[in-house]
């Protein structure tokens, strides 16, 4: 069967198809993008809205939880492990700290850190820790580690979560009880406990006496002298 020429192409939204429609909308283009375009940005850009979030929200707790628990620290950038991987050196590192680590060590070795004129320069590396060189640049990932560490990370970001919502919880009810007193016929009333006073210390009419006062007349017939 020959392909249909204006069919759409299914991309998934996100990544650089998002970054590129942006662009365009940026560029004054908005208008030209086709409906299934729009709707490919606003998801990637929902997507990309919640990532930035739950980034936000992480990023102060991974301080705490490497004050707690150090060896979850890459001893490189001093971070929390997001990508746990072990070198032959028998540690365990963030994969881009240690990548950009052996890259740099097999450069300013020269190769095998042997200054010996006309000695078999082979690709080594020098470990961060220990100072000794290992030919093999092998990462492992570390699967044990990440899964604790990500396991304790979500614990971390539900509880102040929940936290928070409980916070705005108390808050709501707070002020639901404080300002929203039921009105009547136009009147506010007060809550009981919230009785007023006049000025010599003795009790004032509150205002759902004056409404019942109110109510009363009317339904007689006479016209309360307020709003004569």
């Amino acid at each position: 069967n020959a392909a249909n020429p204006n069919a759409v192409t299914a991309i998934q939204p996100g990544g650089m198809d998002t970054v590129s429609l942006l662009s365009r909308v940026h560029q004054g283009s908005a208008a030209d993008l086709q409906p299934h375009e729009l709707d490919r940005l606003v998801t990637g850009l929902k997507m990309a809205l919640g990532d930035a979030t739950y980034e936000r929200t992480r990023r102060p707790l991974e301080d705490d939880i490497v004050e707690d628990k150090q060896d979850w620290m890459c001893p490189i950038g001093h971070c929390l492990l997001r990508d746990p991987v072990k070198a032959k050196d028998g540690f365990t590192y963030e994969r881009r700290k240690i990548a950009r680590w052996m890259r740099k060590s097999r450069n300013e070795s020269g190769g095998d850190g042997s200054n010996t004129r006309g000695a078999r320069r082979e690709a080594k590396w020098k470990s961060p820790m220990t100072g000794a060189y290992f030919k093999d640049f092998t990462l492992e990932t570390n699967d044990e580690i990440r899964t604790r560490i990500e396991a304790e990370v979500k614990r971390r970001v539900d509880e102040l979560r929940r936290n928070r919502r409980g916070t705005d919880d108390s808050d709501s009810d707070e002020d639901e009880e404080e300002d929203d007193e039921p009105v009547v016929a136009g009147v506010t009333v007060p809550r009981k406990g919230k009785t007023k006073r006049g000025a010599s210390g003795g009790a004032k009419q509150t205002p759902a006496k004056r409404t019942r006062r109110l109510n009363a007349n009317a339904a007689v017939g006479e016209t309360p002298r307020r709003l004569r």
